[in-house]
């Protein structure tokens, strides 16, 4: 195989496996807390059920 060949090869490969793993990483925004209210709710939660405190 020549290097020409091999090398847009490679180009195309990366380029595939860019183009099908970005979606995975575009996250909902529903994932994210967007208030603060959210965020205090969580701690307290964590707190409790794990630390017991």
């Amino acid at each position: 195989m020549s290097s020409k060949l091999r090398y847009c090869i490679i180009i195309i490969a990366a380029f595939l496996v860019f183009v099908l793993v970005l979606p995975i990483f575009n996250l909902p925004n529903e994932v994210y807390a967007d208030t603060t209210s959210d965020v205090t709710a969580f701690v307290t939660r964590f707190y409790q059920q794990c630390l017991n405190r």
